[in-house]
């Protein structure tokens, strides 16, 4: 048996013979696995779980992970679908969970990894940590001899992992304001001139760039490129249980209840270690967003089969699924930025933080881009379906309905970015100068800010109805015929939250005002119909030949721009270019800070606006 880190369907699907090469993990922070099937791209797959829906509508990928010793089967369909399926453009992946039996029957396991049993790497002087700890144990057995069932089950993942940076920051003398050493001049952003000597005066420093300044390490080795080292550690814990009860009233019905819960806390460290006092001064470098992220999920499930006759099944099931992700910035909830003298910046608790600095050709200083994430989804699910034989042809049709609520609240820029080049310092013509010379004057060359002023609330439908036919025609020949009707309602906000852009009338509309619909305009498209054809022909000498023709309809992912937050919704801020490409005196100052956001006017919106086609229609 195999272990993985959490990533069961990458571990399993990685023998299906459709995928595309390669199987990667998209949220190291969540835990997930995905792979690409067909050449689809790897989250347009529909995971299912005992049948159901769960699918993780953010980034498009698995919800819950069940322990390797809670799967029965793995069911990996990478073409010819029958029509009970849909939602995908790859392949189906479903998860069928274990019941218990007659017989106690139960596991334990300690899989354990460290760097003793690593081999360095080529060019490395030592090992990156590892510490390595995935525990568990199953338990199935009888609660009714013949009737009743129970199976359950438990895993641990507990890992620490030395994480390897190697990154640039400012020079010992650069960061006193000594650029002697650099080939190039710097000039006085003021005059044009150089600086005699590349020597910034002292009286010139900005104080909140000595304040960053500060918060740096001392470099580990000389030279003006890659001369921070550094081996920080990356710590992640998971849980993760499944129980599950099966129940015989008499032979002809039977049903199931589950429930499964999985739990990432992940902590990504920066390639810089914090100071003394607690501040971090999130140097870029380390894998993913630096700051602690933690994934929570939830699903429930009920499932009852009926058998009205030797010829006639029924099956009914319903299900809720929950998603909670929360990912930080890693000085999150502070008063760094107040603090540090560039005002305007933090307000509240979600826009706490450092403020960002890219240094172009630097380590960014401060805390990351579209982080804090707070989201939230919400899924309620049912479907029924009936199953008849009749000769030579099984015919299963049925229908389903999927609710969903998303609540997510997430901003591009929370507490700013502040970029410095070399414009402001070079001789107005595009020659000379540094960033961390710009850095240290305050002169920015753009600074942005993207928030949003709300913490919308989205929901949307899917109902689907389906017929198949899977028909004998003849000894050696099977043919699969079936239809799937799919609806994907377009996204609404409870409060009405959201905005689009109207190109009859060249304007930024709102949903529930002066007449516009909830979902700001967008219509549903009631004409996803995918007819479903398919055989299987077995020739002589043992040769089966196949083929399938199919439409499958996808929804517009949550993450998209179906959000459609315009203005009066978020505050946008820039972005402002100084002077710099002119040769002329710097317009924006570091010190200046930020404005504090407010709504924009909608009827007389700036900046790039987010807008979906009121004739949407689903990917296919």
């Amino acid at each position: 048996m195999c272990r993985s880190t959490g990533a069961t369907s990458c571990v399993s699907c990685r023998r299906s013979p459709a995928r595309t090469k390669g199987c990667r993990t998209p949220s190291r922070g969540r835990q997930t696995s995905a792979i690409s099937i067909n050449g689809a791209g790897d989250n347009q797959n529909n995971q299912l779980i005992d049948g159901m829906d769960n699918n993780e509508r953010a980034i498009g990928t698995i919800v819950v992970k069940p322990s390797i010793d809670a799967i029965a089967e793995l069911s990996v369909q990478t073409s010819n679908y029958s029509a009970e399926v849909g939602r995908t453009a790859g392949g189906v992946v479903n998860i069928i969970t274990k019941s218990g039996t007659n017989d106690f029957r139960g596991s334990a396991f300690e899989f354990w990894r460290n760097d003793r049993f690593d081999s360095k790497d080529f060019f490395a002087t030592t090992k990156p940590l590892l510490n390595q700890n995935q525990f568990g144990g199953s338990l199935g057995g009888p609660l009714r001899t013949n009737r009743t069932f129970f199976f359950a089950d438990v895993e641990g993942f507990r890992q620490q992992q030395g994480v390897v940076n190697r990154i640039t920051l400012p020079a010992a003398k650069m960061r006193t304001g000594d650029f002697s050493d650099l080939s190039v001049p710097i000039y006085d952003p003021l005059t044009r001139t150089p600086f005699p000597g590349n020597q910034i005066p002292v009286s010139r420093f900005n104080p909140i760039a000595l304040r960053y300044l500060a918060l740096l390490p001392p470099n580990t080795n000389g030279g003006l490129a890659n001369n921070f080292a550094s081996q920080t550690l990356r710590t992640q814990n998971s849980q993760t249980a499944d129980f599950r009860v099966d129940h015989r009233f008499n032979p002809a019905n039977q049903m199931f209840v589950r429930y499964s819960y999985n739990n990432v806390a992940t902590f990504t460290p920066s390639a810089c270690p914090p100071t003394a006092d607690g501040i971090n001064p999130g140097c870029s470098g380390g894998p993913g967003f630096p700051g602690p992220n933690n994934t929570t999920a939830h699903n429930a499930q009920i499932n009852f089969v009926r058998v009205l006759s030797p010829t006639l099944i029924s099956e009914v099931r319903g299900g809720y699924m929950r998603a909670d992700i929360e990912s930080l910035p890693l000085n999150y909830g502070s008063n760094l930025s107040n603090t540090f003298g560039i005002p305007g910046v933090n307000f509240d608790a979600v826009t706490g933080g450092l403020a960002l600095m890219t240094l172009t050709g630097y380590s960014s200083l401060g805390d990351s881009t579209f982080i804090p994430l707070i989201q939230v989804d919400n899924v309620w699910q049912t479907n029924a379906s009936v199953t008849k034989t009749r000769g030579s042809h099984n015919v299963k049709f049925g229908a389903g309905y999927i609710a969903r609520q998303f609540t997510v609240f997430q901003s591009a820029s929370p507490v700013g970015n502040f970029t410095f080049n070399t414009q402001l310092t070079d001789n107005g013509a595009g020659s000379g100068g540094n960033s961390i010379a710009s850095f240290l004057l305050g002169y920015p060359s753009q600074v942005v800010r993207s928030h949003s002023l709300i913490y919308p609330h989205y929901h949307t439908n899917e109902p689907n109805l389906f017929v198949q036919d899977d028909w004998r025609a003849t000894s050696w020949l099977t043919v699969n015929l079936g239809v799937r009707y799919d609806v994907f309602t377009p996204f609404t906000e409870a409060d009405n939250q959201m905005s689009n852009f109207d190109p009859a009338t060249a304007k930024i509309i709102v949903a529930g005002r002066d007449g516009v619909s909830r979902s700001a305009g967008v219509n549903t498209d009631y004409g996803d119909l995918a007819p479903r054809l398919g055989f299987s022909a077995t020739l002589p000498n043992s040769v089966v030949f196949r083929g399938a023709y199919g439409l499958a309809y996808f929804p517009g992912n949550m993450q998209s721009t179906s959000f459609m937050k315009n203005a009066p919704f978020i505050a946008a801020y820039g972005p402002v270019i100084s002077n710099g490409t002119t040769g002329g005196p710097p317009s924006v100052f570091l010190a200046n800070g930020l404005p504090t956001p407010i709504a924009t006017d909608y009827l007389n919106p700036s900046g790039a606006v987010i807008a979906v086609d009121q004739n949407f229609k689903s990917t296919i």
